[in-house]
């Protein structure tokens, strides 16, 4: 169970590390943060650690924890926690989905890397429950446009393993203005994209729409990808031409059986210790010595 261990305390930068985020920091975020300690005097808010060892970890602050190191400070106030990774991890996925401004795509992912960490966290809520897993887990098999209308029969067993505690129904519902049914659209959409399409789709300089995901999250494997990278860096502004866009692209051409063979013979070499690859070359030399000169000298 989390628990506050010390409050407003003073820490050394230096002492706390910043981990794998769900979000990167944005620089308008840190200037604006320190333009404010600036004209006051002080950082508002404490940021949110844990305790790891003898050092820290952070929660939820980075904005002000790198506008702190920027303006030179050498310690900054934080409330300091006792807990487990997944705690933390849902402490920040909180906070950020208590912010005005994510995006769709953000919505969509922390949403459902809040159902994934939850679950983590408390497995017994998904005892009992095989007829929810196998429309909400496995949410690449959902054509999402039903969504919104299966979510009226859900069972209690299914919301609570969608909306689990109050306080994600409170983020959700009154910070976000989002229903019930709505968070289940949300979450599916969030589960059935790829790790790759996330990454190029939050590299677009254009808005990706609500409407945009709930297509492309209905595509599976390569094309997903491939749709994704068609409408972020093509001339395509719809999922729709950028389905046309991939499906015209042309198949890449077959590996040579030649070209195989080299490739994992070259990964077998690369992963092998210093000491194989001395004696691999050894034996390689006194075998074949006579065909590598030749081949060297047709090259000359």
């Amino acid at each position: 169970m989390a628990r506050v261990i010390a409050d407003g305390k003073q820490i050394p930068l230096d002492q706390i590390k910043v981990g794998e985020r769900e979000r990167p920091v944005n620089d308008a975020g840190v200037e604006a943060i320190m333009s404010s300690v600036q004209t006051i005097g002080r950082f508002l808010d404490a940021i949110q650690i844990r305790k790891v060892g003898k050092r820290y970890e952070l929660i939820v602050g980075n904005h002000r924890l790198e506008a702190a190191r920027r303006l030179g400070e050498k310690t900054i106030r934080a409330t300091v926690w006792e807990c487990s990774a997944d705690e933390a991890k849902l402490f920040e996925i909180d906070d950020n989905l208590a912010r005005a401004e994510l995006s769709a795509l953000e919505m969509c992912t922390f949403l459902a890397r809040r159902k994934e960490v939850f679950l983590r966290l408390n497995p017994e809520t998904a005892q009992g429950s095989a007829g929810a897993k196998a429309r909400w887990q496995n949410a690449s098999d959902i054509d999402v446009t039903c969504i919104e209308a299966d979510a009226e029969n859900l069972t209690d067993i299914d919301v609570h393993l969608i909306e689990p505690t109050d306080c994600f129904a409170e983020v959700v519902a009154q910070k976000r203005g989002v229903s019930k049914r709505h968070a289940h659209r949300l979450v599916a959409i969030g589960e059935s994209l790829q790790p790759k399409t996330i990454e190029i789709l939050h590299a677009s300089s254009l808005p990706v729409t609500l409407k945009d995901l709930t297509e492309i999250a209905k595509l599976h494997g390569e094309e997903q990808i491939g749709v994704a990278d068609a409408l972020v860096h093509g001339p395509a502004t719809k999922v729709i031409e950028a389905e046309r866009l991939y499906r015209q692209m042309p198949a890449p051409l077959p590996e040579a059986p030649e070209d195989v063979a080299l490739r994992k013979l070259t990964d077998i070499f690369n992963r092998a210790p210093m000491v194989a690859k001395r004696r691999f070359l050894e034996i390689l030399w006194s075998r074949h010595g006579d065909l590598m000169d030749q081949e060297a000298d047709s090259r000359q």
